[in-house]
């Protein structure tokens, strides 16, 4: 993590909870690299990406709970990294790219396979590369604000509502993999969620944006 952490820090109210800080306490104790910590998070993600493939034939307990396990462990390893670098005092110069590449890594293999298990709807694939795209675009605007001056997490489609997304889609889906009723066939419900997804992620860009402007045009009056 970088040694600005502190100011573009998303904001998490479970850093604050005891099982947190506990965790993390733990994890400096085992001298844990920030920057290892947030590499590990790629391989939960494969783990949920290599569930979720599997789900194209057919959705099971196991491979439902492979991915939200993946989805889960890759959010904890953001949570982590940068309590531990900042706890523990070990922020570094390069830690800004660990903190941004595997997320944005974990993001596009998360989110791709999506398409594919619901590969025989119109635009599946289309909806879920838009997804991937959008996700990136929503963390670029982010970082583009901070280079202006303006870190903002707002957005109804961030990072963790994205994830938290996926997650209530595939306990749904789960939950009604073995109902009669067409509707809330499973891969009906995974398709409406990459919609859902996209929609959000382009309000998410658009809310973002705006806040961008109001601080850019807010400073140039101040500056006068």
């Amino acid at each position: 993590m970088d040694q600005n952490i502190e100011n573009k820090r998303r904001p998490i109210k479970s850093r604050d909870s005891k099982v947190a800080k506990s965790i993390t306490a733990f994890l400096i104790k085992i001298n844990s690299s920030p920057n290892g910590i947030s590499v590990f998070s790629i391989i939960f993600a494969l783990l949920g990406m290599t569930a979720l493939i599997s789900m194209r034939n057919d959705i099971t307990i196991l491979n439902t709970a492979l991915a939200i396990i993946g989805i889960q462990g890759r959010l904890l390893c953001n949570l982590f990294d940068g309590m531990v670098a900042v706890d523990g005092g070990k922020t570094s110069l390069v830690g800004e790219i660990y903190n941004e590449l595997p997320d944005r890594i974990s993001d596009t293999i998360l989110i791709l396979p999506l398409g594919y298990i619901v590969i025989a709807y119109t635009y599946a694939l289309e909806l879920a590369w838009g997804g991937a795209f959008f996700a990136l675009f929503t963390a670029y605007i982010r970082n583009f604000g901070t280079s202006l001056g303006l870190t903002t997490f707002e957005g109804i489609m961030a990072k963790q509502k994205r994830m938290a997304l996926i997650t209530v889609a595939l306990i749904l889906s789960i939950c009604f993999r073995y109902t009669n009723i067409e509707i809330l066939y499973y891969k009906n419900i995974i398709y409406i969620m990459l919609i859902i997804l996209n929609v959000g992620c382009i309000i998410t860009i658009i809310t973002r944006l705006s806040i961008i402007v109001k601080y850019l045009k807010s400073r140039e009056i101040n500056n006068k």
